[in-house]
């Protein structure tokens, strides 16, 4: 059953539009700032790695839930699952096989696009 409060948030998500675009934001504010922040360490990624590495962690964990929710598993299973996508990291990471967080990038040229 559906209490008040979460009843008038919902209409009040549906009824305003700037209420949905600004929720639908958020997460990729987070995402760029996360980006900005491993880009700053200089032995760490570039911004165009961080972001890509950054996306590829939230796309998974967002499609883990999802996978999860549709499937009707219960919340400790949805949250395991999200667990799960968020350990995982890429096997190979712009043509460095084997690259984590703190091993020093590939220097690429940059291609001024």
């Amino acid at each position: 059953m559906v209490s008040g409060l979460a009843a008038a948030r919902a209409e009040l998500v549906m009824t305003e539009p700037a209420i949905p675009r600004r929720m639908l934001h958020l997460p990729y504010e987070g995402q760029t700032r996360l980006a900005e922040a491993l880009s700053r360490d200089p032995d760490g990624l570039d911004l165009i790695d961080a972001a890509a590495l950054v996306g590829a962690l939230f796309g998974a964990v967002n499609a883990a839930f999802m996978t999860a929710l549709h499937r009707g598993d219960p919340l400790d299973r949805v949250r395991e699952a999200m667990t799960r996508a968020a350990a995982l990291r890429p096997a190979s990471f712009a043509g460095n096989p084997g690259r984590h967080l703190g091993q020093a990038p590939v220097k690429r040229p940059h291609s001024g696009r």
